[in-house]
């Protein structure tokens, strides 16, 4: 068990470490939704089955201004540069809105982002990411395209 925390504690340190790393790259995003097989997903309405950390993304301290918000799975990520905001919880609706590409070195490997909105409170009118982390996708039938995880997120 200790060894188990240890190595949750080491990854979270990773995932954090990362995420400051990626402030100081170039980074390029491209919105991929109307992409033969992503666009499908644009506009679909997914239940949240699992509470998920609700986190914005600091990069200037000095102006303490959230640039981008997102959600991730717990045990969640930190870091200087994230604030966390909350809590996105089980039951709650969101929309799919748009579908990235990116090369956020953060995404794990992934190189896919989608985003969403819903109406809860903390995030209402703010557009924000899923975290690809802690299984939040899945590879799709084809083997080459990345979805939301149906153990997470159900559709509506």
């Amino acid at each position: 068990m200790q060894n188990k925390n240890i190595i949750k504690k080491i990854y979270l340190i990773c995932c954090g470490l990362a995420l400051i790393l990626s402030a100081g790259c170039s980074l390029k995003i491209t919105d991929i939704s109307n992409d033969a097989y992503y666009s499908q997903y644009i506009g679909n309405k997914y239940i949240v089955l699992k509470d998920m950390e609700i986190k914005g993304f600091i990069p200037d301290h000095s102006t303490r201004r959230i640039t981008e918000y997102f959600v991730v799975l717990p045990p969640g990520v930190g870091g200087p540069e994230i604030c966390p905001l909350g809590t996105l919880p089980q039951g709650s609706m969101i929309e799919i809105v748009k579908i990235c590409k990116s090369n956020r070195p953060i995404l794990l490997g992934l190189n896919i982002e989608f985003y969403a909105k819903t109406t809860e409170e903390t995030l209402r009118g703010k557009e924000f990411s899923i975290y690809s982390a802690f299984g939040a996708y899945k590879r799709a039938a084809d083997n080459q395209h990345y979805i939301l995880n149906d153990a997470f997120f159900k559709l509506y």
